[in-house]
């Protein structure tokens, strides 16, 4: 496992115990879960999402691969961005 897959866990896995501390059971943590398998899935299969071309969603066509990096770099921003928010703009939890 790669330094990527195991910090990004290790976050995600905080946001989780964080929103049930929280929220307890109620359907945050599922809104939660969601955000990270969107998150997660970019970070962890950024080269594989990469070199999709094709016909996307809607008619969509997507002519040339996408480097991976940029992605893991998109699911990076994406998976912080709940702590830079808060950093940012002193949202209180």
């Amino acid at each position: 496992m790669d330094w990527n897959r195991l910090l990004s866990l290790l976050v995600a896995a905080s946001y989780v115990v964080g929103s049930l501390v929280l929220n307890g059971l109620d359907g945050t943590v599922f809104v939660v879960f969601g955000y990270l398998i969107f998150c997660l899935g970019c970070i962890w299969y950024g080269e594989e999402m990469g070199d999709f071309v094709g016909i996307g969603g809607k008619g969509i066509f997507i002519s040339s691969p996408t480097p991976g990096r940029l992605i893991q770099i998109v699911g990076w921003l994406f998976l912080l961005l709940p702590v830079l928010a808060a950093l940012i703009f002193g949202i209180d939890y």
